[in-house]
């Protein structure tokens, strides 16, 4: 029997009886588990992304080095243009190299050259090459005004430009071509399933499958019977609670890297059933949308084929991402330690003095991936005040401070420790504040999405923080800004947090 047939016991004339609604359920459950319709796919062993991005990298580079030795020898040894001053020595250049390659390889970057996604052509390289060589020569040229032991040849900068935006297109083709190969021998490839069915669906895959070099595979599909299992209420709990769970089970069964569906007609909750259970399994979720598709919040679109996707950004940070902020984490804590030094003795000194206890106080709060670690601040309260009382939140009108306490959580100087936290890396100068674990128990229960402001390192300072919600204030607003600081990270927002965290450390009024 197959696992879409149906038996009925034997009847004796009358109607086949019917089966309970909880009965319909359990077997449709039982059959989604069991079967799919899936394609068959190659069993080939993939590759690292990064490896792919290294790649791109090192022929970036190569074009670059290219480009600096082609420039070098048209305005120096090639004859083409006159040296009035002399020909200076090759040995004399190539030490530069070691500033030019990170600053271009910087700008290709900040151009979206390494976006994951990125379709990539000889125009659009051509015209984004253009742009990032201006940007790099905009760059190495500032910073060759402070280096005064050698004078580069104006000539020669303008020619490297025009011969880094020739020689880039060229290597990227290269870099695709080696991709492609890659890519059509099963490796560095992402796995596909397209849900829902029809005609888009059969289209769709058709299109994928006649670009074999663009990384992406079918893997599986499912439509009809599959993805609305039959004998259940359309768009029920129960119809949602199948359909979540085969893709569950096909996701970890077919080790599928994207889902995209094709099917319009999904309620709100089954797209965000689907979404909440595509992040919970670190995968993306793309939607081809119908004509009045509203674009808003942790959206963005893309198209494959024409097909457009509609999908939702997965804000955890990617490599370089970390590396950055990791980066700026290390350089910022040491300073502060280092400048705040005698700060940090001074208020250590008065909250010794001023009562009884240890000077630094710890405190157990949950950080990134719901990691338990101890805050270590200047003590602000008497010892054991929450002995009889249990976990309680601060409040404007607490008399639980000392007096040394007020004025130092009023400016903020008792979180002043936790400099040696992020240096220490398990937390970082900038994001979500970190919570008590009675408190988040709480929370999530009340609050959506309230657990994914734990998809990164807590913070001393953050979005929401600059935004006056400190202190006594609304946890559900606290959380949106969160969430929206984590939706549009970037080094540059970071930066700007501590700046205006820095101008309004003394204007501050939700601190108590």
């Amino acid at each position: 029997m197959t696992p879409g047939d149906t038996t009925t016991p034997p009847s004796t004339g009358g109607a086949p009886p019917t089966l309970p609604r909880a009965a319909i359920a359990d077997r449709a459950m039982r059959r989604i588990l069991k079967s799919a319709s899936t394609v068959p796919t190659p069993s080939a062993s993939s590759l690292e992304p990064a490896l792919f991005a290294a790649i791109w990298v090192a022929l970036d580079g190569i074009a670059v080095t290219t480009a600096f030795l082609a420039a070098y020898w048209i305005r120096f040894t090639s004859a083409w243009i006159p040296a009035p001053l002399g020909v200076p020595p090759l040995a004399t250049y190539v030490p530069v190299l070691a500033v030019v390659l990170p600053v271009s390889i910087w700008a290709y970057r900040r151009c979206g050259l390494y976006r994951p996604g990125r379709v990539s052509s000889f125009s659009r390289d051509s015209l984004s090459g253009v742009r990032a060589a201006a940007l790099a020569v905009v760059v190495l040229v500032a910073a060759a005004f402070f280096y005064r032991s050698t004078s580069f040849s104006r000539g020669f900068v303008a020619l490297f430009w025009v011969a880094t935006t020739v020689a880039f297109p060229v290597f990227r083709r290269v870099a695709s071509v080696v991709h492609g190969g890659l890519r059509k021998r099963g490796h560095g490839v992402a796995r596909i399933a397209i849900l829902g069915g029809g005609e888009v669906a059969r289209r769709l895959e058709e299109e994928i499958r006649s670009g074999p070099g663009s990384g992406l595979i079918v893997a599986a599909s499912l439509g009809g019977d599959d993805w609305r299992p039959p004998g259940v209420s359309p768009e029920s709990s129960e119809d949602r609670a199948l359909r979540t769970a085969r893709v569950r089970n096909l996701v970890r069964s077919r080790r599928i890297h994207r889902i995209l569906v094709t099917d319009a007609g999904l309620s709100f909750d089954s797209r965000m059933d689907l979404m909440e259970e595509c992040h919970s399994l670190g995968i993306s979720c793309g939607f081809v949308p119908d004509l009045f598709e509203v674009l808003v919040g942790r959206t963005h679109v893309e198209d494959i084929g024409g097909f457009p996707l509609v999908g939702f950004r997965m804000f955890p940070l990617d490599r370089w991402d970390r590396f950055q902020k990791r980066s700026l984490d290390i350089a910022g804590s040491l300073l502060g330690l280092v400048a705040l030094l005698p700060l940090l003795a001074f208020v250590a000194l008065c909250v010794r003095l001023d009562s009884p206890g240890p000077v630094f106080y710890r405190q157990q709060r949950l950080g990134r991936d719901g990691r338990e670690f101890d805050i270590v601040k200047f003590r602000s309260m008497h010892p054991g005040v929450e002995s009889d009382t249990g976990p309680v939140r601060a409040r404007r009108t607490d008399g639980r401070p000392t007096r040394v306490g007020r004025v130092i959580r009023r400016l903020s100087l008792d979180e002043l420790p936790q400099l040696w936290n992020v240096l220490r890396g398990v937390m970082s100068l900038v994001g979500p504040r970190p919570e008590r674990p009675h408190f988040v128990s709480e929370y999530q229960r009340r609050i959506p999405r309230y657990l994914e402001r734990h998809e990164v390192k807590s913070g001393m300072t953050g979005w929401a923080q600059v935004n006056g919600f400190r202190g006594d204030t609304s946890i559900e607003g606290r959380t949106r800004l969160d969430l929206w600081y984590l939706e549009n990270w970037s080094l540059a927002l970071d930066v700007k947090i501590l700046v205006l965290t820095a101008v309004r450390f003394l204007f501050q009024k939700e601190a108590f």
